[in-house]
């Protein structure tokens, strides 16, 4: 048994992290779940267990006392959540540092962490400033900022920085995690501010501004990470974007973006129906030329079936293209305007 296990089962045990709860809950609305109830997400219980020791799934109405709570949660941070924790930090780390690291794992599970940047940055031996700023990025949930992951993101950046995590769980959306570290006593390098650039266009130049403040303070708006890319002329600060951004989310590359995709994919839709067009109404000219003219008529004629043949082609084939075309443009259009009003991030 890791020697941080212990220390990690109270932290996630209190309320406000995960709470330890002895009868089966929605971990999605949170409220009881008794037999026969469907849950909205998964049915949990303890401190989040889905699965029991023994593989079955946790039901509604089932209870457990509290030494089985407690033997459920060993098991699962001992046999699980270690061997994972293990394959996934391939540094040595202080046990404060592994066990910030361990609770934002039981979070998310090896499978999603794998795929996210915190751990690749651990590893990398990259400074605290970089892994705090990208910590502190992963508070959303079905698309939206949450303040319980908010708080529980800053508790574990503080336990990361050996400081007591326990005032972050009064913290609000407009408390700043390197405000609190400073409080507290904390020590983090600042932001590297020197390769930022300022253009001489009006746009460039207000956004490098609202980056620098934004990395001098901790708080919205931090555009993007210094030293990654640099700022295009399309970025905004997210809260000069519509349908209510959050200001907290750093800007996505705009590649990323599923309303910026959907945009390309919507004109190639508009590029799908104007080839059809043109092909429909070259084809139908040359078919009314036919009819018209006796030197068309005459050079068709010596085609033969041929010649009649393509002309239907073309007429078909750009009947189906514009077709086609107006419903890709349509419905990416539609996906377009959904995936606006649902973005939590400005893109660049």
């Amino acid at each position: 048994m890791l020697p941080i296990m212990a220390p990690l089962a109270q932290f996630l045990a209190t309320e406000g992290i995960e709470g330890i709860r002895l009868q089966t809950y929605d971990d999605k609305t949170g409220d009881r779940l008794d037999e026969g109830e469907t849950p909205v997400g998964k049915a949990s219980i303890a401190v989040g267990l889905i699965k029991y020791s023994d593989g079955t799934p946790v039901k509604p109405g089932d209870e457990l006392t509290l030494q089985e709570a407690w033997d459920e949660t060993y098991h699962y941070l001992n046999k699980v959540l270690a061997p994972a924790l293990s394959r996934l930090i391939t540094v040595n780390l202080p046990d404060h540092k592994l066990m910030a690291f361990a609770s934002w794992l039981y979070n998310f599970g090896e499978t999603k962490a794998r795929k996210y940047s915190l751990p690749k940055l651990i590893n990398s031996g990259s400074d605290d400033r970089v892994i705090i700023e990208k910590w502190m990025e992963y508070i959303n949930a079905g698309g939206r900022p949450q303040l319980g992951l908010y708080r529980r993101r800053m508790a574990e950046v503080l336990m990361w920085l050996d400081l007591d995590w326990r005032p972050a769980l009064n913290a609000s959306f407009d408390d700043s995690v390197f405000e609190l570290i400073e409080t507290l006593g904390g020590d983090v390098p600042p932001p590297l501010v020197d390769d930022i650039l300022f253009d001489e266009d009006e746009v460039t130049a207000d956004l490098n501004r609202a980056q620098l403040e934004g990395l001098k303070t901790g708080k919205s708006p931090v555009i993007m990470p210094v030293g990654k890319k640099p700022l295009s002329i399309n970025s905004k600060p997210p809260e000069d974007v519509p349908y209510g951004i959050d200001p907290k989310a750093p800007l996505q590359p705009k590649e990323d973006a599923e309303r910026y995709r959907r945009a390309v994919k919507k004109e190639k839709g508009v590029e799908m129906k104007k080839l059809g067009e043109a092909l429909t109404i070259a084809g139908t000219t040359v078919a009314s030329a036919n009819v018209a003219s006796d030197e068309v008529r005459t050079f068709f004629g010596g085609l033969g079936q041929i010649g009649y043949t393509l002309i239907g082609v073309a007429i078909c084939v750009g009947a189906l293209y514009w077709i086609i075309g107006k419903i890709r443009e349509r419905h990416n259009e539609r996906k377009e305007v959904e995936a606006e009003i649902n973005a939590v991030q400005g893109m660049y």
